[in-house]
């Protein structure tokens, strides 16, 4: 019988991220998880994986907070002079910010899709969603990640997306079973996304 965290099995395998190394850093040496995914060469995903696989319990954000390099502000502060920053190298002052921000609202952003964030799904039940999962051999389309692996590391169940990105159809050729990860990179490259998620459908 085959254990899912256990060597190769393990996603973050190819990381070599350990148990024992995770507790040094994270809980001995008072790392935070952009620390450690530096120096594992990965980003905070495997990191995050490997606390739920190895049952270690994350820091709150306020403690996280003043653990990191800095370790001078609470969570509200910390988050407000980082913020601060980044957009003050991009601009001269705060009146600036708030112009360009005003410029970019609603129909102005590039983003906008004539407000299909607030549309409601269409005949888009449990059961469907259910019916789809099982279709798809309860796997995500494009990892290939079983539904058991994904309750495992993420307590949720895989999700079934809209291929179209029209919450209204709700029809079996326009729905497929992606896992979380996968399934919000699809709001990026929506036209590439929806060209290959096709594809793996016919497939």
């Amino acid at each position: 019988m085959k254990h899912y965290n256990v060597g190769k099995n393990n996603p973050n395998f190819k990381y070599n991220i350990s148990k024992k190394l995770l507790i040094k850093k994270y809980l001995k040496e008072n790392k935070s998880i952009n620390e450690i995914a530096k120096y594992f060469n990965c980003s905070i995903g495997p990191i995050r994986r490997s606390f739920k696989i190895f049952n270690i319990k994350a820091r709150k954000m306020s403690r996280a907070c003043k653990v990191g390099n800095t370790g001078k502000y609470t969570r509200t502060d910390f988050h407000k002079k980082i913020l601060r920053n980044i957009t003050l190298k991009r601009f001269k002052n705060t009146k600036e910010i708030k112009k360009y921000s005003k410029m970019f609202k609603g129909k102005n952003n590039p983003n906008w899709r004539g407000g299909l964030s607030i549309t409601k799904y269409k005949n888009f039940t449990n059961n469907i969603r259910e019916y789809i999962r099982k279709r798809d051999d309860y796997r995500c389309k494009n990892c290939n990640i079983t539904e058991k692996e994904h309750l495992k590391i993420l307590k949720l169940k895989l999700s079934v997306h809209h291929i179209d990105y029209d919450k209204k159809n709700s029809s079996e050729s326009n729905l497929i079973t992606l896992c979380k990860q996968c399934h919000s990179r699809t709001n990026f490259n929506r036209k590439k996304w929806e060209r290959s998620l096709r594809a793996l459908l016919v497939l």
